[in-house]
């Protein structure tokens, strides 16, 4: 049911260690329907609305053959649970990567979003044994000011809005333990779906990295 190769399934930078079996993602429509007079129905065209992603993902109690963490250690069903429990108390976006390698290495399709963590429901099955299984839905987070630094005075109002793109940027960096393409490309290039960029620029044919590897930003 479960496979370890490469498939890399992320939410805010954390590898979670069992990838879901299968995940759905929903179109929303906001198309509107109004009747005219002598016309009938019309459908009104619009553009389509945030997408919705749901899946069921296991926490193992152990670690398993299929299971994977960053570093190759081993961390209990409490530290995940912490995470979405902070992912939904904080009430902000994050990023959603989902990233499946090839059979020699080359990336065959990815996923990368901001979403929002909508519910997760935890589930306990003594048939699992100690393990449980949490049923997520997410739903995709569009920025309003995106790559903008926006000020708000105390009466809400905004008073400067600037592009965030003109920081300065290291030419290079060298990788440090934990970390991956997308929290570089989120830390660096401030948006971590920019991994892809990372990728060409360092002609790289795989997304793990080797602690001490010197990758070029600019």
């Amino acid at each position: 049911m479960f496979s370890k190769n490469g498939y890399y399934f992320y939410m805010d930078g954390i590898l979670f260690p069992v990838a879901p079996s299968k995940m759905s993602t929903k179109h929303n429509n906001k198309n509107r329907v109004i009747n005219l007079v002598n016309e009938g129905e019309v459908n009104i065209l619009k553009e389509s609305g945030l997408k919705e992603f749901s899946f069921e993902m296991l926490i193992p109690a152990q670690e398993y053959s299929f299971s994977r963490y960053v570093g190759g250690v081993f961390l209990p069903i409490q530290y995940f649970l912490t995470v979405l429990y902070t992912l939904k108390k904080r009430k902000k976006p994050f990023n959603f990567v989902v990233i499946r390698e090839g059979s020699v290495g080359t990336i065959a399709f990815d996923n990368c979003l901001k979403v929002s963590l909508e519910n997760y429901e935890i589930k306990e099955d003594a048939g699992n044994g100690k393990d449980v299984m949490v049923s997520i839905t997410l739903k995709e987070f569009k920025d309003l000011y995106k790559n903008k630094v926006v000020k708000i005075d105390d009466k809400n109002v905004i008073t400067k809005i600037r592009d965030s793109s003109t920081r300065e940027i290291p030419t290079t960096i060298k990788v440090k333990d934990g970390d991956s393409l997308y929290s570089l490309a989120k830390k660096y290039l401030g948006d971590g779906e920019k991994y892809r960029e990372l990728i060409t620029k360092n002609n790289l044919n795989s997304i793990s990295l080797k602690v001490g590897e010197v990758l070029k930003l600019v």
